[in-house]
């Protein structure tokens, strides 16, 4: 995993973009995050990690839909078996809200239930049921978190690319009292001090501790060899001689590029990846890959941590997001494990029902 850090001139640019996105972000409406009037979601059961072994040494193999290029991993690390869902968020943001944690209490997503397909909708507890429009058990997507502006001094929406950092941060704080254990937070200021709120620009570069066994989001490559792990299976693996590797004659085998995760051929994606709906649907609900992940093709697509920078006009550059897996309305193509959609800066700031996420750490 490596630290992503932009140019000075970049960085002012940046900053200068979310200072327009949080004015922009102003619904008029001054509330007190205490009364938020919907009854909470309680995640009940246990987030379980999946490990990837990769094999002392590292691991190289297949990248892209045509299998033309290669990548490699140097360490094993856990993934989780679904992405984080509406009830898991929910339980830790007002864990960790409790707890005061966040400058802009940039966790709580209070018009959440309000917001479908695209459409705002002012909130009307007679009209909109928060259980029937978003269920607990599918994946979070669209708002990730409601807070206070210091600019505007309204409390405003606060979208993915600012709260999932600290969300993580609070994830990992959450599990290591739930479950005794002692993660480190990976996600730091410029000081190297754990985030736990939205109030500088730094949460635009995630500053991360490479070293630190908590919570964050996948690396572009961590989360396509997850997709693509095959075991030694005979079956729809990769058999072309890329960049030297004979992949046909590797013990570990690799999916197709142009195949969903765990699917048997090319074609095979009804089996693997929810598709065909409206909105994002519960997990679970589909065959999951050879390593035992769920909904890694199909349902939402799901954010890494990888980025690059693309020439906006004659004089600025802005960087870009990268998303795998496909979503609800995806075709075959979008699910394929070696499909990368590229989501750019304003895109990262508008508000989707179609994105969301699920998170790695470190292996011990």
């Amino acid at each position: 995993m490596r630290n992503i850090v932009f140019p000075n001139f970049v960085k002012v640019v940046l900053f200068s973009l979310m200072l327009i996105n949080l004015a922009g972000c102003d619904f008029g409406e001054d509330v007190n995050i205490n009364n938020y009037k919907i009854n909470p979601y309680v995640y009940t059961e246990t987030y379980n990690l999946i490990k990837v072994p990769v094999p002392s040494g590292g691991i190289v193999f297949p990248t892209g839909i045509h299998d033309d290029k290669t990548a490699s991993i140097e360490k094993a690390f856990y993934i989780g078996e679904i992405p984080i869902t509406n009830a898991l968020w929910d339980t830790v943001a007002r864990w960790a809200v409790e707890r005061e944690y966040g400058y802009y209490y940039g966790l709580y997503h209070k018009h959440h239930e309000a917001y479908f397909n695209n459409g705002f909708y002012s909130y009307d507890e007679k009209k909109y049921n928060y259980y029937e429009v978003f269920n607990p058990n599918a994946p979070i997507t669209q708002l990730f978190g409601y807070g206070y502006n210091a600019y505007s001094h309204k409390y405003i929406f606060i979208t993915a690319f600012y709260v999932i950092p600290v969300w993580c941060n609070a994830f990992t704080e959450w599990y290591n009292e739930k479950y005794g254990t002692n993660l480190i937070p990976v996600y730091q200021d410029a000081y190297g001090n754990t985030i736990r709120f939205l109030n500088n620009s730094d949460i635009f570069v995630d500053t991360a501790n490479p070293e630190a066994t908590g919570f964050r989001l996948p690396s572009l490559e961590e989360w396509e060899l997850a997709a693509r792990w095959n075991d030694n299976s005979s079956t729809n693996y990769v058999t072309k001689t890329i960049n030297g590797i004979n992949f046909n004659e590797q013990y570990i085998k690799f999916t197709k590029g142009d195949s969903a995760s765990g699917a048997l051929f090319s074609g095979d994606y009804q089996r693997v990846a929810v598709h065909g709906g409206k909105h994002p649907e519960i997990v679970k609900t589909k065959e999951p890959n050879v390593l035992g992940l769920y909904d890694m093709s199909g349902n939402i697509w799901e954010r890494t941590s990888s980025w690059h920078t693309v020439r906006f006009n004659s004089y600025t550059y802005i960087p870009t997001s990268r998303l795998k897996g496909g979503d609800f309305v995806s075709n075959q193509n979008e699910f394929a494990v070696g499909y990368t959609r590229e989501l750019y800066w304003m895109e990262n700031e508008s508000i989707h029902d179609y994105v969301g996420f699920r998170v790695v750490r470190n292996a011990e």
